[in-house]
């Protein structure tokens, strides 16, 4: 409902169906572990292009990203990586704003390189 009264504003609205999300097979779903936002943020940036290639009005100067929970943390990764393409962004939950302290402190206090490694033996 929020998005028709966007729309009816006068704004495009994108609803992305970005990778990782159920519905689509495993092998999908999968292909972005242990890569959170990465991927997701390329699905929302082709959306933009498609809109800037295929709606002539739609200003793609000056998009805002907003979501909850995932989405949530998506909207705020996603204006911290790629700012050249959003300009505003809002998570919508509590853990949205958490998320965004624990960016903030990262971006302030970088942790060091990290590499996956194989723990073994019993926990």
């Amino acid at each position: 409902m929020f998005h028709q009264f966007l729309t009816h504003q006068g704004y495009y609205v994108i609803e992305v169906d970005y990778r990782h999300s159920t519905g689509y097979g495993r092998k999908f779903r999968e292909d972005v572990t242990n890569w959170m936002g990465k991927y997701e943020t390329e699905d929302i940036e082709d959306g933009l292009a498609f809109l800037a290639d295929n709606y002539d009005k739609a200003d793609t100067s000056r998009v805002g990203i907003y979501g909850g929970s995932y989405g949530g943390f998506m909207a705020l990764y996603a204006v911290g990586v790629s700012p050249e393409h959003f300009d505003a962004a809002a998570g919508l939950t509590l853990r949205d704003q958490l998320g965004k302290l624990l960016l903030r402190q990262s971006l302030v206090h970088p942790a060091p390189a990290w590499r996956p490694r194989r723990i073994s033996g019993a926990l």
